[in-house]
């Protein structure tokens, strides 16, 4: 079985010798560890930083497993992180309500080193899967509205604890309904997957593209002002516009609108965000499309 490296383990243990056993295994395995000694620890950890699985204890002070494993599923931002048990208390009601809290796995001291690293592994690609699936919109390959929704909140928390702005730029397709009344909604389709492709490879690496909706697609530029983004997006605009779809033989020139906007500028809050970039692209829409609009507080 595959290791998936990078993924970042936390890891909540109050004993120092046994927090140690598990750290060196899994970091022998490939993996990044975090740690906390107990609940309060491990919520503060997961709260502030990326983690992709968690092992849990459950016999801690402050906050045991069991409270710590339901805070975690309390709150929506983190209670799809995979969860494990990893506990002496091997009773059959412990691990009945180890899964009533909300428990992907339950694993007995004292393990084998081997079928640890095994399960962490199998669970990792399993949440990666079903990841994939829930976040990924099936006709662009872009992210999808789901994950956009996620990611705008994340950095919304970002930007606001680093004090640093972000842009977001709202595209829609011109005249997409005359496209899909004139050629059908095949080629339709294909428009929309030519511009999720053309955002993929123009954009920068730091660059979250997402479809939104339809024919409304989005652009998350961190650590970028509108003015700064302004440029970027006006390229991609203009840039877009001389790359027609061939499809089946037909060409077909397709353009888009933008509307930006800047956080903490313009909004600071996520939905806020949203709607200040709506309101510019109906700007570029009503003035005409195939134009970038940057918001402008009234």
């Amino acid at each position: 079985m595959t290791v998936m490296t990078n993924s970042r383990i936390l890891v909540v243990e109050d004993s120092p010798q046994m927090l140690n056993l598990i750290r060196t295994i899994l970091l022998r395995a490939g993996f990044e560890v975090t740690t906390g000694s107990n609940g309060k620890e491990g919520l503060a950890a997961v709260e502030s930083s990326e983690v992709d699985l968690i092992i849990s204890d459950i016999m801690m002070p402050e906050m045991d497993g069991f409270q710590f494993c339901q805070e975690v599923r309390k709150n929506s931002r983190i209670s799809n992180i995979p969860f494990i048990f990893l506990s002496a208390r091997g009773g059959i009601q412990d691990k009945m309500s180890g899964f009533q809290d909300g428990a992907d796995d339950y694993i007995t001291k004292p393990f084998d080193p081997n079928e640890l690293v095994m399960r962490v592994t199998a669970m990792l690609m399993r949440a990666s899967r079903y990841r994939m699936e829930a976040y990924t919109d099936s006709l662009t390959g872009l992210s999808n509205r789901r994950y956009f929704d996620k990611k705008l909140g994340e950095m919304v928390s970002l930007a606001h604890r680093y004090k640093q702005p972000f842009s977001l730029a709202m595209l829609d397709i011109d005249f997409f309904k005359d496209f899909n009344d004139k050629f059908g909604h095949l080629v339709g389709d294909q428009i929309l997957i030519h511009l999720g492709k053309f955002l993929r490879d123009e954009l920068r690496d730091s660059d979250f593209s997402c479809r939104y909706g339809g024919e409304e697609f989005v652009i998350i530029l961190p650590d970028t002002t509108k003015e700064s983004a302004f440029h970027l997006v006006d390229r991609l605009r203009k840039k877009f516009s001389e790359t027609p779809l061939v499809e089946d033989g037909g060409s077909y020139q397709v353009t888009f609108s933008i509307g930006l906007a800047e956080y903490p500028t313009d909004a600071d809050t996520a939905r806020e965000m949203v709607k200040c970039a709506d309101d510019a692209l109906y700007e570029s829409k009503t003035a005409g499309r195939n134009a970038t609009t940057v918001y402008r507080k009234r």
